[in-house]
C-alpha cells in the first residue's frame, strides 16, 4: 500500500511539473527598427546617459517588465568620444525562474546618438546566456566622464585618427580599444587600456606593438 501511494505521489508531481512547463508562454524573437530615441535633456544638445538609459529601459519594459541593465558598450570615432556621438548599445535581461529551469530573455537597444534613432532586438537566451549580472552604473564615475578620460588618454598616445569602442567589463572597470579609422571594433588595434570606474585611473595600459 505504501509503495502504491508513493508511486501515485510521484506520478502527480510529474504531472504538475509537465503542466508548468507546458503553460510557460512562448517567447518569439523580435526586432523593431527606426524608433525615435531621446538622448538629451530638453533644451540641451549634449548626450545625457541618464536620459538615454531611461528611454531605452522604458521601451524594453513594455515587453519585459522586470528587465534590468546587464551590459553597455559605445562605438564611434575617437574624435567624437567625449561627446558620446556614435552608437550606444544597452543590453537588458529578464530572468524568469520556473520549476524545472530558468528563462533568460534579453532586450538589446542600439541607439544612434547623432541621428537620434534606436533599434531593439528581443531574444530568448535561456540555453546559452553567458551572464545575468546586474550592471550598476551609479557606483562609479558617469559614462560621460569615462568617455572624456578615454579620449584624453587616446590623445596622449598620439593616435591621430581612429575608431573606438568602450565596454563596461564590470562595476569597477571599463575597457577601451581603438582601431584604425574606418575599420570598426574588429580592425587593427592602435591602443588598448582599462579605466577604473571609481577613480578614472588608467589601470592597465596595453601595448599594441
Amino acid at each position: 500500500m505504501k509503495i502504491r501511494r508513493l508511486r501515485e505521489r510521484v506520478f502527480y508531481l510529474l504531472l504538475v511539473l509537465l503542466s508548468a512547463t507546458a503553460c510557460t508562454p512562448r517567447f518569439d524573437p523580435a526586432q523593431i527598427t527606426g524608433l525615435t530615441a531621446i538622448v538629451s535633456q530638453s533644451g540641451s544638445s549634449a548626450v545625457d546617459m541618464g536620459v538615454v538609459l531611461m528611454d531605452a529601459q522604458y521601451v524594453v519594459r513594455q515587453t519585459l517588465p522586470n528587465a534590468y541593465l546587464n551590459s553597455l558598450t559605445f562605438l564611434g570615432k575617437c574624435s567624437n568620444l567625449s561627446q558620446l556621438h556614435g552608437e550606444i548599445n544597452l543590453g537588458f535581461v529578464e530572468v524568469q525562474r520556473g520549476v524545472l529551469r530558468q528563462r533568460v530573455l534579453s532586450g538589446l537597444v542600439s541607439i544612434d546618438t547623432v541621428g537620434k534613432t534606436k533599434n531593439i532586438r528581443f531574444a530568448d537566451h535561456s540555453n546559452y546566456y553567458p551572464s545575468t549580472t546586474f550592471l550598476k552604473l551609479q557606483k562609479g564615475l558617469t559614462v560621460e566622464k569615462i568617455a572624456v578620460i578615454a579620449q584624453e588618454q587616446i590623445t596622449s598616445l598620439s593616435v591621430a585618427s581612429c575608431d573606438v569602442s568602450i565596454v563596461n567589463l564590470s562595476d569597477d572597470r571599463w575597457q577601451v580599444v581603438c582601431t584604425e579609422s574606418g575599420s570598426g571594433p574588429l580592425g587593427r588595434r592602435m591602443c588598448e587600456f582599462e579605466i577604473n570606474a571609481s577613480t578614472g585611473q588608467i589601470v592597465q595600459p596595453i601595448s599594441t606593438d
